[in-house]
């Protein structure tokens, strides 16, 4: 059953990494999007919350924001494969979770 979770887990590190890696290389060579539309240099996007407050961003925020949340992504990626990379290491060892040492 360990040995089943490491490997989703790897697997689901491995995709985290490629969509971030996809995300960060498609991110520097666009423009950010304000309602679906892309935004120009000049351009700002004004949203309107149901809340009643507002949020303006320019050119230069809307690109840091997309920028951001594919290093989250890739760091999450990395994290959840190691941990699982590291976690089937010790299982093929044949370390057991939870057993002491005589």
């Amino acid at each position: 059953m360990l040995v089943r979770a490491t490997k989703v887990g790897l697997v689901i590190g491995v995709v985290l990494v490629v969509v971030a890696a996809f995300s960060m290389y498609k991110g520097s060579s666009t423009a950010p999007t304000c309602d679906g539309r892309q935004m120009s240099a000049t351009d700002r996007c004004i949203t309107h919350y149901a809340d009643g407050h507002t949020v303006t961003e320019d050119y230069t925020q809307a690109k840091h924001y997309d920028a951001g949340l594919a290093w989250v992504l890739l760091i999450a990626g990395l994290a959840v494969g190691a941990a699982s990379a590291a976690g089937w290491q010790q299982r093929r060892r044949g370390y057991r979770l939870g057993v002491g040492q005589a």
